[in-house]
């Protein structure tokens, strides 16, 4: 066992405690010329709860400290070795040489896996903490869950057989700057209905990106064995930047095919990042309550893309 300099404390102020209560009640039980034995029982007394106060307090400090060390994973972030490939270096990034995190990070990063796992965030299941380390190391501290899902994405770098999507079934994230070409716009429409399709159609019937910087999508929508309807979407797009008139179009149409009894129905959310956006379908739980959890471990808050006003990039003022 390796003695943190709390633990030796804690065990130092007992002890101190012991000899000095033991040694007032020497007094109070030995020489009669002392007189009454009662005031010196109380300072054994009062000797005894001040100094166990002080060990108690250094106990608990250490073991608070213990818990960040071996919060995550069982038996603590010992994390695999990662193989040598010859030196591969990509982005001045080394990996025999892996950025480290410190402890409280790493208690960070646990408590937001754990977070983002309840809320059903990743499937079919959820990445092991001590996975992760180097790559949020990474993308530095303090650990967010915007760092932590981007690093999911980036961890087979430091782990070499990491599968990012064995974790990311559940998420979808369209860049916020990228060319918006119509393979583009069919990959969003196949996240979108990733996500939903279990319970909602979500089906691009048609695209076309028109010589005057306008975008027209054919949607057809509807819930899953019911009615489907034919949607066009006609907004002014822009060749490098997301536009949102897809995301809240399929998230009000999915909102309002919701049932009377909507248990386990999901509803469309959203957070953002500088590189783009994170969408998932949220199912038993609210934005407001993975916001709450989450704290300031998030830097945009979870928004439902139905409530949201869509963005049409074309039109919005250049820099």
């Amino acid at each position: 066992m390796r003695w943190r300099i709390d633990a030796v404390l804690a065990v130092l102020w007992a002890l101190g405690g012991v000899v000095v209560a033991g040694y007032f009640c020497y007094l109070a039980l030995g020489p009669p010329a002392l007189g009454s034995p009662v005031p010196l029982v109380v300072l054994a007394v009062v000797a005894l709860v001040g100094f166990s106060t002080v060990a108690w307090r250094h106990h608990r400090r250490d073991r608070e400290t213990r818990a960040e060390r071996s919060s995550g994973p069982v038996g603590g972030w010992v994390g695999r070795r990662v193989p040598d490939d010859g030196g591969r270096v990509a982005g001045g990034r080394d990996p025999a040489a892996p950025p480290q995190l410190s402890d409280r990070g790493k208690a960070e990063l646990a408590r937001i896996v754990g977070i983002a796992d309840h809320a059903g965030l990743f499937a079919p299941r959820a990445p092991a903490p001590v996975d992760l380390v180097e790559a949020v190391a990474d993308g530095g501290e303090p650990v967010t869950l915007d760092v932590v899902l981007a690093a999911v994405e980036e961890a087979d770098f430091w782990r070499p057989g990491f599968r990012a999507e064995d974790h990311l079934a559940a998420l979808a994230f369209h860049a916020s700057h990228t060319e918006q070409l119509a393979e583009t716009l069919r990959g969003q429409v196949e996240d979108l209905a990733r996500l939903v399709g279990d319970v909602f159609t979500v089906r691009l019937v048609d695209v076309d990106l028109t010589a005057g910087g306008r975008t027209r999508l054919g949607l057809e929508l509807g819930p899953v064995g019911g009615p489907r309807h034919r949607r066009t979407l006609d907004y002014r797009g822009a060749a490098t930047y997301l536009s949102t008139e897809l995301h809240v179009a399929v998230a009000g149409a999915l909102r309002a095919a919701t049932p009377p009894s909507s248990s386990g129905w999901p509803r469309l959310a959203w957070t953002w990042s500088d590189q783009g956006v994170w969408l998932a379908a949220l199912r038993g739980t609210s934005v407001e309550a993975l916001d709450a959890e989450l704290g300031r471990a998030i830097a945009d808050p979870w928004c439902w893309v139905d409530e949201q006003e869509p963005v049409a990039a074309g039109d919005r003022p250049g820099p």
